[in-house]
C-alpha cells in the first residue's frame, strides 16, 4: 500500500496524472486503511462542515474563538485611542458610535491576512478576501438604547459579499437575532455574542436585528470579504462613520448592516 501511494505521488508530482484525478486524506477508518475521497485541486467536491451548516442555515453561521490571542492583543491595542463618532441618521442603528479603520492599521492588516480571513475561506471559499470598497469600521454599543432594527444587509457586490461581525468586546446585555432560513421552515436564533467571536452573513440573506442595550458595552469591528474578480454594484464607498469618498453627495445605504 505504502509502494503504491509513493508510486501515485510520485507520478503526480512529475505531471503524468491530471491534477483533478484524485487526492488522498489522512483519514483513516476503523481498519486502519487509508481513506480516500475526490478531490478537486480548484473547488472540493465535498463541502466543508462549515460551509454545509452556512448554507443550510440560509447563509448565516456564528463561530465563537476566532482570533489568537496575539492577533485579539494587537487590535485591542491599535483601537484604543481612536475617537468614535456618531453614525448617520440613515442608518438602522439606534445610539451606536464608532470610526472607520485606516487600510494600513493593524487591525485591517490582521483581518486581511489572519484567522478571520481563514475562517471566511473555510464557510464560504477559499477564493474569498478583504473587500476594499466596504472599510472596516468599529462600533459600540455604549449609550442606552443602542441597538439595530431588523433589516437585510444590501447586496453590494455580484455575487453577494460575506459581512463580519467580529466581537471584540461585551458585558453588555445586547442580544443578537437573526432568522435562519431552513429548508423547511425559518427558525429564531438569539444569543449574547462572546468576546472573539463572529458571525459571518452572505449579504441579501438572513433577517437579523440587535436589541437595545440597558447596560454595559458591546465593541465590534464590521468587515465584508468579496469573492474573487466579483463585481462592485456601487459607485463609491458605503461609509456609516464619515463621508463617503466621492466627491458628490449620496445617500447613505442604511440598510445594509
Amino acid at each position: 500500500m505504502i509502494r503504491l501511494v509513493y508510486v501515485l505521488l510520485s507520478l503526480l508530482l512529475a505531471g503524468c496524472l491530471p491534477r483533478s484525478v484524485v487526492a488522498f486524506s489522512s483519514v483513516c477508518t476503523k481498519g486502519g486503511n487509508v481513506g480516500w475521497k475526490n478531490y478537486d485541486y480548484g473547488t472540493s467536491v465535498v463541502s466543508s462542515p462549515l460551509q454545509k451548516d452556512f448554507e443550510k442555515a440560509g447563509g448565516v453561521i456564528y463561530k465563537t474563538s476566532v482570533l489568537t490571542g496575539d492577533e485579539t492583543q494587537v487590535i485591542k491595542q491599535d483601537i484604543t485611542n481612536l475617537r468614535l463618532c456618531s453614525e448617520t441618521t440613515s442608518s438602522v442603528a439606534r445610539n451606536r458610535v464608532g470610526a472607520v479603520l485606516s487600510s494600513e492599521s493593524d487591525t485591517v492588516r490582521i483581518i486581511k491576512e489572519g484567522s478571520l480571513n481563514r475562517l471566511v475561506e473555510r464557510v464560504a471559499g477559499d477564493n474569498y478576501e478583504l473587500s476594499t470598497n466596504i472599510p472596516v469600521e468599529v462600533r459600540a454599543y455604549e449609550k442606552v438604547g443602542a441597538g439595530m432594527e431588523w433589516h437585510i444587509d444590501d447586496v453590494l457586490y455580484d455575487p453577494p459579499q460575506i459581512e463580519v461581525v467580529f466581537t471584540l468586546e461585551n458585558n453588555s446585555d445586547c442580544r443578537t437575532m437573526w432568522k435562519e432560513n431552513g429548508p423547511q421552515h425559518q427558525k429564531q436564533k438569539s444569543i449574547e455574542t462572546d468576546e472573539n467571536s463572529a458571525i459571518l452573513l452572505r449579504a441579501g440573506g438572513v433577517d437579523h436585528c440587535v436589541s437595545s442595550l440597558k447596560h454595559g458595552k458591546r465593541i465590534i469591528i464590521k468587515c465584508a470579504f468579496r469573492k474573487v474578480g466579483s463585481t462592485f454594484l456601487e459607485n463609491e464607498q458605503v461609509l456609516q462613520f464619515g463621508k463617503a469618498a466621492s466627491k458628490k453627495t449620496k445617500k447613505q445605504r442604511g440598510r445594509r448592516r
